[in-house]
């Protein structure tokens, strides 16, 4: 009878170890391990769900040229990262999209939005022309070129200002990030 169970063990292994990796799936939504834009291809670090009582809003993944959970680190670097937000609720509307955003600036800049006002408008009026489940946005720090945005693939707005940045990524990476289990998501932790 042993020798049946470590047979049928030793098979198991086997199987598991032959199958392909999975993809990550994450709220039904695909993390590609790997994000490419431009000649930079950036590494899947972590992902997480943002959930407002318990609804499940958007799924958030953070991509960088290496693995790094140390946020300071990741915030200092000028390396290509990105954040991208795939919206999976329908309760999300524009007017609430917005002043999640403005929330989570407001929050990361502890009230000082004064020297980023300009930038806050532009990325606040991404959202203008819409926001549906399963929409995309990509949030790409490009080394030397600033914050592109993208929605559904699409380069929709550039920005160029360092501080706009710091405070864009501070949002999410933060320990006064707009959700802390998605912030340890991101992380990998």
């Amino acid at each position: 009878m042993k020798s049946v169970y470590s047979i049928l063990l030793g098979v198991m292994l086997t199987l598991c170890t032959l199958q392909a990796p999975a993809a990550t799936h994450l709220a039904g939504v695909a993390v590609p391990d790997t994000l490419k834009y431009g000649n930079k291809t950036m590494v899947h670090n972590g992902s997480g769900i943002r959930k407002k009582f318990f609804v499940q809003l958007y799924v958030g993944s953070l991509y960088l040229s290496k693995k790094s959970n140390d946020a300071a680190e990741i915030l200092a670097s000028e390396d290509a990262k990105a954040i991208r937000l795939v919206l999976i609720s329908n309760k999300i509307t524009i007017p609430k999209m917005k002043q999640a955003m403005l929330k989570g600036l407001h929050r990361a800049t502890k009230g000082n939005l004064a020297p980023i006002q300009t930038e806050v408008d532009q990325i606040l009026a991404v959202f203008e022309k819409g926001v549906a489940v399963n929409d995309v946005f990509d949030i790409i720090n490009v080394e030397g070129d600033g914050l592109h945005v993208l929605k559904n693939s699409e380069k929709i707005l550039a920005i160029h200002s360092p501080v706009f940045k710091n405070a864009l990524f501070k949002m999410w990476l933060t320990n006064a990030a707009v959700d802390l289990r998605l912030r340890a998501g991101l992380l990998g932790m």
